[in-house]
Parts: C-alpha cells; structure tokens; sequence
C-alpha cells in the first residue's frame, strides 16, 4: 500500500494495559529455523496509550514490536469500546468496529 509502510494490530485494552505493565521496553529472543542464533525484538508501549482521544495526531500508534537489528515495526493500537455507543470498538485512527 503506497499510504503505509509497515504492519497494523489491534488488541484489546485489557491486553494493552497488561503488556504495558508487565513487558514495556522488554527484548524477547525468538529462534525460528532460519535464525537459529535468534533475533532480538523489543516492545515499546506509548507512554500516552490510554488516552484514546483521535485529536493527539502524533500518538496514534500504541506500541511498537519493533525488529532490534533492522528497525522494521509493527504497530500496535488498543481497540476501545465506545461508551456512547454500545456495541462499537473504536481505535484512535477513527476506525470502529461492530
């Protein structure tokens, strides 16, 4: 997609909020056949992710799993629920879900 250059999660606030608390800013070492000595992988949490307000435009993006070699990311956005509107998840980049 010429618009986006990387790839997009969503997960709920209770997983973001126990991945905040528990693994922000921890390397994890994944070993897979084609890299058996194993790659380093951090995840970052925003320190700003629960304010869920869209207008902050430079904190959209959540967390980050970010490749510690390469620096290529993949981004990591709660998805809320909507308390005026029951029965719609929302994330910050305006999208909502039934």
């Amino acid at each position: 997609m010429p618009w986006d250059s990387d790839i997009d999660v969503h997960v709920g606030e209770d997983t973001m909020q126990f991945m905040a608390d528990y693994y922000n800013m921890t390397v994890h070492q994944v070993r897979t056949t084609h890299a058996p000595q194993g790659k380093n992988y951090m995840l970052e949490i925003n320190p700003k992710w629960t304010d869920g307000s869209p207008e902050d435009q430079l904190n959209q993006i959540d967390a980050r799993w970010i490749d510690m070699l390469s620096g290529v990311f993949i981004d990591i956005t709660a998805v809320r629920r909507n308390a005026k509107h029951p029965g719609v998840l929302f994330c910050k980049d305006r999208h909502k879900y039934r």
